[in-house]
């Protein structure tokens, strides 16, 4: 039996993050050369990135946070998960990474998202008795 994440069994079936370090996916695609085609109508080389299954975010986010070491490109995330809770997981993760640091600062953000993680920690450990008998 396989885990969502396919790491073989002892990890359970419900995956939180990836099992691997975040990476700049920038760095792992080709380089931007002179002769590359650039979107007709920007001008600019485009990166298109699939990720299925992936489980998190991390490796978006270290990409966009390590673009200005690298020629300029415009971004096109693709993401395919097999359950609704990664890719609401996902939505969570960019909301509060992308939200205006007047509105919300870094300590405001790492609050919010540790009440998250205990919060449906919480919810699951009161949704995993649901239906057993006593």
């Amino acid at each position: 039996m396989t885990t969502p994440a396919g790491s073989g069994t002892g990890f359970g079936s419900v995956s939180w993050w990836g099992l691997s370090p975040a990476v700049d996916l920038q760095a792992e695609s080709p380089p931007v050369g002179p002769d590359s085609q650039a979107d007709t109508e920007h001008g600019t080389p485009e990166l298109n990135v699939l990720l299925l299954g992936s489980v998190d975010g991390r490796h978006l986010l270290r990409t966009l946070a390590r673009a200005a070491l690298w020629p300029q490109r415009r971004f096109h995330f693709y993401v395919l998960e097999n359950n609704l809770e990664a890719v609401a997981r996902h939505m969570l993760i960019f909301s509060l990474a992308l939200e205006d640091p007047k509105k919300m600062g870094l300590q405001g953000k790492g609050n919010l998202n540790t009440e998250f993680r205990i919060g449906v920690w919480g919810y699951l450990r009161r949704w995993e008795g649901i239906g057993e008998e006593t």
